[in-house]
């Protein structure tokens, strides 16, 4: 699963893909809606997907292709959907990352990685 260019806009639902970059502000579409394009200022908190990682107890990196990666890998594990429990979240990804940090890994942002999979999952899928 390719992450380069693709982002997370605080504030802003879904994911973009990066398709201009000028001093003050980026262009970005809509991964759902490619007709969607605006401009991100400065202002906006944005998150390259291909850079984001989460805590472990080993304080090692873990980055989200990784995850990403071990979802797929473990094909025996039911991967949950985005109205998962957070008891169910956690046990999932006890299962596929052990070394993250319960404490200080949120069910929010295990929910939002599992939602980034699918609609990503489901883009890669219709390419």
């Amino acid at each position: 699963m390719n992450l380069e260019k693709i982002v997370s806009i605080t504030g802003k639902p879904g994911l973009y893909r990066i398709i201009a970059e000028t001093p003050k502000r980026i262009i970005v579409e809509n991964l759902e809606d490619s007709k969607k394009k605006l401009p991100v200022s400065t202002n906006f908190q944005i998150a390259l997907l291909d850079k984001i990682t989460i805590f472990t107890t080993d304080n090692s990196d873990l980055f989200l292709k990784e995850l990403f990666d071990a979802m797929e890998a473990n094909t025996e594990l039911q991967i949950p959907d985005g109205n998962t429990s957070p008891a169910e979240l956690r046990n999932y990804f006890r299962a596929i990352a052990p070394k993250h940090d319960e404490n200080r890994v949120y069910a929010s942002d295990l929910k939002k990685i599992v939602k980034w999979y699918h609609l990503l999952n489901k883009l890669q899928t219709h390419e």
